[in-house]
């Protein structure tokens, strides 16, 4: 069985972009069942990083990773459905029905993984209410879901949290200037 330490590296490692590091780190991780190697994995094929572009790979792959509870490879399951996102190759046929199948896949395990304390999973509920991904959506309710996340140790919500309050709807002069300073100091490009 995988240990929490190794997802971490795992994480660390692709963070960096150090593909090829973080690819030979996952493969071990991989053969135990980890949906989050499974998924870095996914996205290796997916965008060719240390490894050559095989869509249909990468397609196999976020759906192994989803079986196995990942709902970051929902998401991206369900991106190569939508009708609105720049499709790849024709690989994939345009299908409403199927990308919100997968949405709501998405959501049901963000959900649970939340529940446990997960600070990635309150980023991606964040991210799901803010495009409306699967749920009406609520930009309120996706704000809240990125405060959650900052606060639980996701510093990736720093990005989202500098866009809202910079934003003409959720302007607030002393949370951006607060969120400003946090995403300089931590290294983070504004994205």
């Amino acid at each position: 069985m995988y240990r929490q330490e190794d997802i971490d590296e795992l994480v660390k490692l692709y963070q960096e972009q150090s593909y090829e590091r973080a690819f030979r780190f996952s493969e071990n991780l991989v053969d135990q069942g980890s949906h989050e190697a499974i998924w870095f994995q996914a996205d290796c094929y997916f965008f060719g990083y240390h490894v050559n572009e095989d869509i249909e790979k990468a397609i196999k792959l976020y759906e192994l990773a989803l079986s196995n509870g990942s709902f970051k490879a929902g998401i991206s399951l369900a991106s190569f459905y939508e009708p609105d996102i720049t499709h790849i190759d024709n690989t994939v046929e345009i299908d409403r029905s199927i990308s919100i199948y997968f949405y709501s896949q998405s959501l049901r395990l963000a959900i649970q993984a939340e529940k446990n304390g997960d600070c990635e999973a309150m980023y991606y509920l964040g991210l799901i209410y803010d495009s409306g991904l699967s749920v009406p959506e609520n930009k309120k309710n996706a704000l809240i879901w990125y405060i959650k996340s900052y606060e639980s140790g996701y510093k990736f919500a720093l990005n989202k949290l500098y866009e809202f309050y910079s934003s003409e709807q959720f302007y607030d002069f002393e949370k951006y200037h607060k969120y400003s300073k946090l995403l300089n100091e931590s290294g983070l490009k504004v994205i």
